[in-house]
Parts: structure tokens; sequence; C-alpha cells
């Protein structure tokens, strides 16, 4: 709400063959991360997330032979995001909603599969 963070990654000296430099990481972890519109305990997995009106959608891509079992944690400032299900499956999931404005929800995803997972409101 204050501006906007424009990035490329040669400022985090990156490259082709290169890691991502050890300050990029920290910065990326715990300043960036803060004001993310999700994000993920349990990496490695990628995740998008899309908001709309009335929905917000974390994707989930299990890219890994491994079974994926972590936590997505949404940025809903409306209380009003309670209906928690995986788009996929049709599953109902158990969201919990906190006061600090955001929504939490335990998912697996199988090895080499996605997961979308739907906040509604009601």
């Amino acid at each position: 709400g204050l501006g906007s963070l424009i990035s490329c990654m040669i400022p985090w000296f990156e490259g082709a063959p290169l890691p991502v430099s050890n300050l990029a990481v920290k910065i990326f972890d715990s300043e960036i991360s803060k004001v993310q519109p999700a994000r993920v305990e349990g990496l490695p997995i990628e995740f998008l997330s899309t908001k709309t009106y009335d929905c917000f959608n974390v994707v989930l891509s299990n890219n890994s032979g491994t079974e994926w079992k972590g936590k997505v944690i949404a940025q809903l400032p409306e209380s009003k995001f309670k209906s928690c299900s995986d788009l996929l499956t049709g599953q109902k999931l158990n969201s919990k909603y906190r006061k600090d404005h955001t929504a939490e929800v335990y998912v697996t995803v199988p090895a080499y599969e996605v997961r979308v997972i739907s906040w509604i409101k009601n």
C-alpha cells in the first residue's frame, strides 16, 4: 500500500549456473514474504495465488516423487472467506481463520500432482 517493488535477478547475483546469493535468500525469506498474499510452510513446492472479489486460490504443484505435506497460509483481510476446499478433488478442508487476518490449512499433495486450494466468501 505504500509503493511497489520491482526486482530482477541481476542485483541478487543470480545467474544461470549460480544459486541466489545468501543475502537475497534472507531478504526473500524475511522481508518479501511479509507482504506475499500467500505463504507455504513445508517447502520445497511451487505455488502461486490468485484473488477475485469472492474467492482466493492457491495452486500447489508438487514436482517431486515424494508426497508433500505442509501448511498454506493466506492473507485474507475479510473474515468472510471461510469456506475452503480443494477445487480438483471437491474435498472440504479445515481452514482456520486467525486474528492476524490470515487463514491456514494443512494440505497433502501426492507426488507429481497439483492441488488448487480455494477460499470462497460465505
